[in-house]
């Protein structure tokens, strides 16, 4: 899954497209996002960040379940529940914001046709 987001940002940094000549132009709204510094964010940098988010998020979900590995050995089985419990959402986290990103993605290369 990390591979697959770092693939996208891979194609969104390389990419020449007017779509993205686009997002990197236009600003985003003031209502939805506050200014970093004294800068509004441009719509690239949001989705660029909302991707980064996301592979950070996988690669410290990574880690956790490295670490339920040594506590399966040490904690009781009712713990045990309660990490796998918390591993789902996580994971439903992740899935939810790839299909996000993916979405986003389809729609930057999507053409307009106006």
């Amino acid at each position: 899954m990390v591979s697959f987001l770092l693939a996208i940002i891979t194609i969104l940094v390389s990419s020449d497209n007017e779509n993205i000549r686009k997002l990197k132009s236009e600003k985003s709204s003031e209502i939805h996002y506050k200014k970093l510094g004294d800068e509004q964010l441009s719509l690239f940098q949001i989705l660029l960040s909302n991707i980064s988010y996301y592979v950070m998020v996988e690669i410290i979900y990574m880690m956790i379940l490295i670490v339920y590995v040594f506590l399966a050995l040490i904690v009781p089985a009712s713990v045990i529940k309660w990490l796998i419990s918390i591993s789902v959402f996580f994971l439903m986290h992740i899935l939810l914001g790839m299909m996000e990103c993916v979405t986003q993605m389809y729609l930057t290369f999507w053409k307009d046709k106006r």
